[in-house]
């Protein structure tokens, strides 16, 4: 993304201005449409991060970004999880602490430890079922957390 946000000579543009908020939206999709089809588990999947990150890629995905429409990476059917809550405080000293709490879906797995209660999380959800995907399920891989 910051390679591609390099190109686009985002520092042109003043920090809340339509136009940068333009390209860096356009650019955050084009960011997800690469991991999406990219990324897994590495233990799994090949992934060539010198290719994604080459100058030719860079300039093929900067052509398809224009200041004067919103780019169409089609349905990449990312599943939404509301569940994920991020807290951070900073006080004056600039002292600062940061909490996430994520479960996936509601209330995780349901299934709890019984010493501490604690609520088990279900990432598994995350795995694809279209065979052949990056992030394909299967034994002993890992699901990428979106």
């Amino acid at each position: 993304m910051m390679k591609l946000l390099e190109k686009l000579e985002i520092g042109k543009y003043n920090y809340n201005s339509i136009e940068r908020f333009h390209l860096e939206a356009e650019a955050t999709k084009q960011a997800y449409k690469l991991k999406e089809e990219n990324i897994g588990d590495p233990n799994f999947v090949n992934f060539d991060m010198n290719k994604i990150l080459s100058e030719d890629n860079i300039k093929n995905i900067y052509n398809n970004i224009s200041l004067n429409s919103c780019s169409d990476i089609g349905d990449l059917n990312i599943p939404s999880h509301p569940e994920t809550v991020y807290l951070s405080v900073v006080d004056r000293d600039l002292n600062s602490v940061s909490i996430i709490n994520s479960v996936c879906y509601a209330f995780g797995s349901g299934i709890t430890t019984e010493k501490t209660g604690i609520v088990l999380h279900n990432r598994g959800t995350n795995f694809r079922v279209e065979e052949n995907h990056p992030n394909c399920i299967q034994g002993l891989k890992r699901p990428l957390q979106l």
